[in-house]
């Protein structure tokens, strides 16, 4: 069995829950079957790692505080084949370039963005004040602290991408020139932001929608493949084979997934806290509702919540580790804020009704403009909004059926099959 090395940039420890391990958790099994696959992760943290997991055999963690750049990274591993984490992040596009300059295969994907925009002004304004941070969500350290730590480490992300471009041979010139593309390409409010500069080997797509798009762009058209979301595989076969336990009492179970507003840039950090606070005081205490927390098992702070969840009502559970799919099942209303989440996907997946909080009407986002979740802006409407979405699913009907084709092209657990065909066959190419 033919033996390949694969490099996969990682801001967490792959022993996390992230968009790229749920991937690999789903297209290695099958790659197995007819390649002997080694896993390089090269994990970027704010500091040195001081422990390391491996989260599988065949598998090893890369720390990029012992490299200068991106080039020194392929030239000591040799991959066969680069993946993408999250295209076009700093470190990403070193592992693009440097795969470009050595004739390795780059392969990115594309995710689909269904969250309010922001405008660039309040954008700016949101990064400007996250640049400032002492903290920085993660897996590990993600409680540390230290003055200007957020913005040092993006600082630092930004020298490594530049000294992987000056590895790669780029002219002053052309440095400069990315210089400002990289600044532009962060500050961008359009998601996922086009430019054939960036194009690599294979662009796996989750549906047809960016297929035109990018070819007027200028990327490559063998270069397109449309596949589905292979992260989504499992959770299709989960809620395919789930059966909801009917209710023991007549509450009303909620499941409240409190999106990163604020992290991600969205919101501040009043405007989060505030539509965090109300939508727990108008929904705790009340005997017609069974109310529980999920956050994000790797970036959210669980301190955090619990200091202002607890704060309000200690009887509420907040959950944090596992993946949100296997708190959803069993709810009957699903409830979190307007942003690109998988929480949401796999509500709508569920077919479970969804209601998006934003108490200062920043933006609807996709899921809203398309009448398939509902939108809540005032926290008193909250309680009447639960008990009449529960009884009135809006994850039915046609605007929901046309949404779920759109954003899924085939819901049918094999997009993992479609996206390992077409890396054997840049596998081929490549030789």
């Amino acid at each position: 069995m033919k033996k390949i090395r694969i490099l996969v940039s990682l801001h967490i420890l792959p022993t996390g829950d992230h968009l790229t391990t749920m991937l690999f958790k789903n297209i290695l099994p099958i790659l197995q079957k007819n390649l002997d696959v080694e896993l390089f992760w090269l994990v970027y943290l704010p500091e040195r790692i001081s422990e390391i997991d491996i989260p599988q055999t065949n598998s090893t963690i890369i720390d990029i505080h012992d490299y200068k750049n991106c080039v020194d990274v392929v030239q000591k591993i040799k991959p066969d084949i680069i993946f993408d984490n999250e295209h076009p992040s700093l470190i990403d596009l070193a592992t693009d370039f440097a795969g470009k300059f050595l004739n390795i295969p780059v392969v990115t994907g594309y995710y689909k963005r269904i969250s309010a925009r922001p405008t660039k002004f309040r954008l700016a304004k949101n990064y400007l004040t996250k640049f400032f941070h002492s903290t920085i969500p993660g897996t590990h350290y993600q409680e540390k602290k230290s003055p200007l730590r957020r913005g040092r480490f993006f600082i630092y992300k930004f020298l490594f991408l530049m000294k992987t471009l000056k590895a790669t041979n780029v002219s002053n010139l052309d440095l400069i020139k990315y210089f400002f593309l990289i600044l532009r390409i962060n500050l961008s409010v359009k998601r996922p932001f086009i430019d054939s500069r960036f194009a690599n080997s294979l662009q796996w797509l989750p549906g047809p929608y960016l297929y035109k798009p990018l070819i007027d762009a200028g990327y490559p058209e063998s270069s397109l493949v449309v596949t589905g979301y292979p992260i989504y595989d499992q959770t299709i076969k989960k809620i395919t084979n789930y059966s909801q336990e009917k209710r023991k009492n007549n509450q009303i179970k909620v499941l409240f997934v409190p999106i990163q507003m604020y992290e991600i840039g969205l919101w501040s950090k009043k405007e989060h806290q505030v539509n965090l606070k109300e939508t727990i005081k108008s929904l705790s205490n009340n005997k017609e509702f069974s109310l529980s927390v999920k956050i994000h098992p790797s970036s959210s702070i669980l301190a955090y919540y619990e200091s202002i969840i607890h704060k309000i009502d200690s009887k509420i559970p907040i959950y944090q580790k596992g993946e949100v799919v296997d708190y959803l099942l069993d709810a009957d209303v699903v409830i979190s804020f307007p942003s690109a989440s998988t929480a949401i996907i796999h509500a709508l997946m569920a077919k479970k009704p969804v209601i998006l909080c934003d108490f200062f009407n920043i933006g609807v986002g996709e899921v809203l403009e398309q009448g398939i979740g509902v939108h809540c802006t005032n926290p008193d409407d909250l309680p009447t909004l639960v008990k009449n979405v529960s009884l009135n699913n809006s994850s039915s009907g046609p605007a929901y059926d046309k949404f779920m084709q759109d954003y899924f092209y085939k819901n049918d657990g094999k997009s993992s099959e479609r996206l390992c065909d077409a890396i054997l066959n840049l596998l081929q190419r490549s030789q």
